[in-house]
């Protein structure tokens, strides 16, 4: 029914602080400022290195550490492994915890072992094992609808969606300013409107929405290491299920 991956326990104590961290940056206040197009950056493009040698460079820690501050979800065993099917080639993370809990009740109701659970995973440390195939991360099908995809279409496999806008930051716990990229297109819309309400001279129709993929944002990120950063944000029930985890745990 299923094969274990090879690979580490998940590690959810050392991510309790992170996430209370990142759940309280959430309620800071978003403000509008002109930020620079990603394209027209004026800095100088950094060489990309091959993902085995970027991953141990101290070039990665910063952009991993901005990743962790988002996570995505695994299926977990009794054994505290992601969970695979035998079908599958690598164990998925999902950007909704909403996926993940269906994934969980399929397996619930398939078999009579318990234990399994649905624990949070970095997103920094899920896009490493991503880039060397050793896991796959699974946006929502929402977000690929909201992307521009067809109703129907499958999202294991697919670049991961961000929804946002390059005009705006928000200042985070350790006093840095991000730009705010959402994995749900109806939080960024939410944001827009809340950054534009709260910015004097600024109208909502002067603020353009984008979506980037989660690839090519850190390939921007590695490229441009001097360039304005970006923060990232689960959808509102994936923030909701991680704070009530903690709280549980």
């Amino acid at each position: 029914f299923f094969s274990r991956p090879k690979a580490q326990h998940v590690s959810t104590p050392t991510m309790k602080l992170l996430f209370i961290a990142t759940l309280i940056s959430f309620a800071q206040s978003l403000q509008v400022i002109r930020v620079k197009n990603i394209p027209k950056q004026q800095t100088k493009p950094t060489p990309l290195p091959s993902p085995v040698d970027f991953f141990s460079t101290e070039q990665w820690r910063p952009i991993e550490k901005d990743l962790n501050s988002a996570p995505v979800f695994a299926v977990v065993t009794p054994d505290g492994l992601p969970f695979q099917y035998s079908s599958q080639k690598t164990p998925h993370f999902y950007c909704d915890a909403d996926d993940a809990l269906d994934v969980l009740a399929k397996i619930q109701s398939k078999t009579n072992v318990k234990g399994f659970n649905v624990v949070p995973f970095p997103l920094g440390e899920a896009f490493e094992l991503y880039s060397n195939n050793k896991a796959t991360i699974v946006p929502s099908q929402k977000a690929m609808i909201e992307a521009g995809g067809s109703t129907d279409i499958n999202p294991v496999g697919q670049q991961v969606p961000l929804f946002g806008c390059l005009d705006i930051t928000e200042t985070t716990v350790d006093g840095r300013q991000r730009v705010p990229l959402f994995m749900s297109l109806v939080d960024a819309r939410k944001a827009i409107k809340k950054a534009a309400k709260r910015s004097s001279g600024v109208e909502l129709e002067d603020l353009e929405m984008t979506c980037l993929s989660l690839s090519g944002v850190v390939e921007h990120m590695t490229t441009y290491p001097n360039a304005s950063g970006f923060s990232f944000v689960p959808p509102a029930s994936s923030r909701e299920y991680v704070s009530a985890y903690y709280h549980e745990t």
